[in-house]
Formats: structure tokens, sequence, C-alpha cells
């Protein structure tokens, strides 16, 4: 005789289970299990976070807004590479050919930017390189979503073959760009570079095509389990290939702007800007001059406010020359040092110079035109210069009757462009080098400069009135009729960061205040 539980096995323990959920509750998650998942969740954001607080308390300048903008335009190009990977990734796919990919794009983009912006150049100049993008992605979306082969080998393949498709059609570099096309890539829509911007844009579509479409959610879903997607009526196949085609339309964009920030020039093209010939001792000339900078050490103090350790710099970390496939030169790659670079990014420390200024072939004419640059701006009286202050600031070995006579012939000449120099006497007989600008053709960039200027000299030094004061004060130059030729003012150069008068206070014979350097 069989006698039949009243309570079943699965009964008393699915009873026994929801007692227990009951009398003790939800279960709470442990702190480690906590700090485990918010560390996976968010743990780029805690490191990326980590690395702008050291740098912004390491590097004083990090805190800057252009800092902001430089570290955006400087990744911009990644940046919307890394959008199209997202949605790769998503998928559990990859694509490793963007790079070459890249280059092909962008060097298509190119050639029809170097020829005539007629309109048929200019619609290809900016669209070949999204429609090759789109091209090589769907390349690689066919082979993966319908042949089925791994992501990781197809994406391998074709970065070969792109790689292999730009070495044979094109070994040399692009140059001459037109002016239109390299806006893109070095223009800018108020303080936002555009590269910057495009970057912006694209990185919020994205996130809201993830985050709020349907389309978002079927990404997740087939990177997560495609034979699930599969079965809830979701095309797999065709949505890979979508992915892929995103990951080129990125690449494309990317290529447009990268191939429009690139600036690069012929040696025959630096001789020619400077007004050089371009015979063989040109070309050799150029290349000893470019010795001598790499070989050349700098030790300055200048830009360290808080100390005055010595910084020991060259001009040029290293050079190298290109040659194409017959020994010809093909161009010339520089390697600045940091401090240099950081210097050039500063627009408060970059001193614009006529083109003319190129032809001058004295060493005392370019110094003196750096010095009367920097000084003169568009100040309405101009600067003057006791003859003694110009030798000690120049740090000449030549005697100081022999500078004098220097300085003498270059007023007698006129030789700097936009500038006139006048010789003045004071009371006192000394003799004073006045220059006032006429008929600029350059301006200064960025930012005013310091409102106090140091002579560059270890002591003060007379510069023509009493007491002792880094500028003359303000009063109109001796008449002449000599003036100094001109050409139309550039531009991009529409303010003038000497604008102001410079003013001195005199206390016992020094300058109070903050000073900057010459």
């Amino acid at each position: 005789m069989q006698v039949k539980d009243p309570h079943p096995p699965s009964t008393i323990h699915l009873s026994a289970a929801l007692t227990a959920e009951t009398t003790l509750g939800p279960r709470i998650p442990s702190f480690r299990s906590a700090l485990v998942t918010t560390l996976r969740d968010y743990g780029i954001y805690f490191a990326l976070a980590l690395l702008v607080a050291y740098f912004a308390v390491a590097l004083p300048q990090f805190r800057t807004p252009e800092s902001a903008l430089l570290v955006l335009l400087q990744v911009s190009v990644i940046g919307i590479i890394a959008i199209g990977m997202t949605f790769t990734i998503l998928t559990a796919g990859i694509d490793l050919s963007v790079g070459s990919l890249l280059a092909v794009a962008g060097m298509f983009s190119g050639v029809f930017a170097q020829k005539d912006p007629s309109a048929a150049n200019v619609f290809l100049a900016f669209m070949l390189p999204v429609l090759i993008g789109l091209a090589g992605g769907a390349i690689n979306g066919v082979i993966i979503a319908w042949a089925g082969v791994n992501p990781l080998i197809v994406t391998l393949g074709t970065l070969t073959a792109y790689r292999g498709f730009v070495v044979w059609y094109r070994v040399n570099p692009i140059y001459d760009l037109q002016s239109y096309y390299r806006v893109v890539g070095q223009g800018a829509v108020g303080p936002l570079p555009i590269p910057a911007v495009i970057l912006l844009l694209m990185a919020g579509v994205a996130w809201v095509v993830l985050n709020y479409t349907r389309y978002g959610r079927y990404v997740y879903v087939v990177g997560g389990n495609p034979e699930a997607a599969r079965a809830a009526g979701i095309n797999v196949s065709l949505l890979k290939f979508s992915v892929y085609l995103i990951s080129g339309f990125c690449v494309g964009v990317a290529a447009l702007i990268f191939t429009s920030r690139l600036m690069a020039a012929r040696p025959r093209e630096i001789l020619t800007f400077t007004g050089r010939g371009t015979s063989a001792r040109d070309y050799h000339r150029l290349k000893a001059a470019l010795d001598r900078l790499q070989s050349t050490t700098i030790t300055t103090s200048l830009r360290r406010i808080s100390e005055r350790r010595m910084h020991r710099f060259s001009w040029i970390n290293e050079w190298t020359e290109r040659a194409d496939a017959h020994g010809n030169a093909d161009g010339i790659d520089l390697i600045v040092p940091d401090w240099f670079y950081r210097a050039v990014l500063d627009d408060a420390l970059v001193l614009t110079i006529d083109r003319r200024y190129f032809a001058l072939t004295g060493g005392l004419e370019r110094w003196l035109y750096r010095v009367v640059r920097k000084h003169a701006g568009r100040q309405q009286h101009g600067w003057r210069f006791e003859f003694r202050h110009l030798h000690a600031k120049s740090a000449s070995l030549s005697p100081f009757k022999r500078f004098a006579f220097e300085l003498r012939d270059i007023v007698r000449r006129q030789p700097l462009p936009g500038y006139r120099l006048l010789l003045e006497h004071d009371g006192r007989g000394r003799e004073l080098l006045a220059f006032a600008p006429a008929n600029l053709s350059t301006g200064a960039r960025g930012q005013h400069v310091e409102t106090h200027v140091l002579s560059g000299t270890d002591g003060h030094v007379p510069s023509g009135t009493h007491p002792t004061c880094y500028q003359e004060p303000a009063r109109p130059n001796s008449s002449s009729q000599t003036t100094a030729s001109g050409s139309p003012n550039s531009e991009s150069n529409l303010h003038e960061s000497n604008s102001s008068e410079v003013g001195c206070r005199r206390d016992g014979g020094k300058v109070q205040g903050q000073g900057g350097a010459s």
C-alpha cells in the first residue's frame, strides 16, 4: 500500500525559500561586490579624473581653457575613429583596418585638395574621403556579417591591403593644399576648433543613438547574445554590417580632418619663401643651417617665473631629409624640443615678422628688426634707445665705436620693413636711435605683452633720459623725410599686442612691476 506524501519535496523547498526570503528580506550586496561593480562601470572615469587632477596640480598651464581646447584638438581624429569603433566593439567585433583606411581616404582627399578649387574638385575633396570610408566599412561588413569570417581576421587582412595600396599608389607626401580645404582642420567656430566641434557633435549623436533608440538597443542585444537576438526577430547580419558601415563613415570624417591639418613643405618651398635661390649651393646652405640649429645649445631662464633655473635646449632636436626613388630631396622632417614647441603654441609669445625680414642679410639688422618689432608695435610716438643701451643689449663683440658706426649706416639705408629709423640727440649730446611704425605689414597675435619689458642686461643701462627708465617718455619724433616701404596688412593679424604704451615708474633708478623678457 502506498501512502501519498501531502507535502512533496518541491513544495517544501519552495515554501522554505519563500519563508526565508520573507523573513530575511532581499539580499543586500556586500561592500566588496558593490566596489567591484562600481569600478567595472565607472573605473575609466575615475582614472581620467585622477589624471586631470594630477596634471592640474603639477602643471598650472594645464588648468587654462586654452589647454583644454588644445587637448580636444589633438584627440579629435582619434576620438572620431573611436566613436565608430564603439559600435563594432558593442557587437563583439573589432576593426583593425581603421588606420590604413584613414590613409587611403586622406590620400585621395588631399589629391583633389591640391587642384584648382573648381566645384567638382571641392566636392570630391570633401566627400571622397567619406565615400571611401563607407566603401571600406562595407567591405569589412559584408565579409563579417554574411560570410561569417572572424572580424579579427577580416580587418587584419584589409589593414594590410589598404596599407599596401597607399605605398603602391603614392609614396610621396601631399603638399600645397588649397586654403579653403585647410579651414576644416585649422579653422575655429568662436573659441572652439572645428575638429573639436565635429568630435563633440558626433559623440553626442552616438550617445543618443545608443541610449534612446531601438537601433542602439539592438546593438547591445546582438553583442550580448546574437542567437537570442536572432530568435527575437532581429536581423543580426544586417545589424553587424551596419556597425562596420558606421565605423567606415567615422574613419572618412577623421581622414578629412587629419589631411586638412597637414602642414608640410619641400626644401624648395622653404628656400622660395625665405627669398633664397634654388641652386644646389642654396640647398647645401639650408642643410648647413639646419645642422647649426641642431648643434647650437640655448641656455635661458625665460618663462621661469617662480624660479631662476637655467633651461638648456637646441632649436632642433633632430631633422631628417626624405628622398624619392631617384634620390631627389622630397621633404624635411623637423623635431623641435617640447620647451620650444609649447612656447610656439602660446599666442602671447609669438612675434609675427614681415616676410621681407628674410631678405635682411646682416645679423645686426635682423636683431634690430626683432627689437623694433617687439618694442615699437603701433605706438604713436615709437621708441628710443641710447646707443650704449643697444650695444649692451645686443651682447655684440664689436667695440662700441664700430657698433655705433653700423647703426648709423643702418639708419642711412633704412632696411627695416615697416619701420623708419631716425637719429636724435638728447640735451647732453648723447646719440639716440628712434624708430616708429610706417606702413606696417605685420601685427601681433594673442594676448597683450607684459607692461614692463626687461632690457636684457644685468644692470641698468642709460636709456637717454634721467633717471633710468626702460623706455623714453612719449614725444614726437624728429622730422624726417625718410619713410619705409610696406605691404598691405596681413588679414590674420588684426590686433597688435603692443598697442598700449609701455609705462615706467621711476623710483631711484629702479623699475617697479612685473617683468617680461625681450
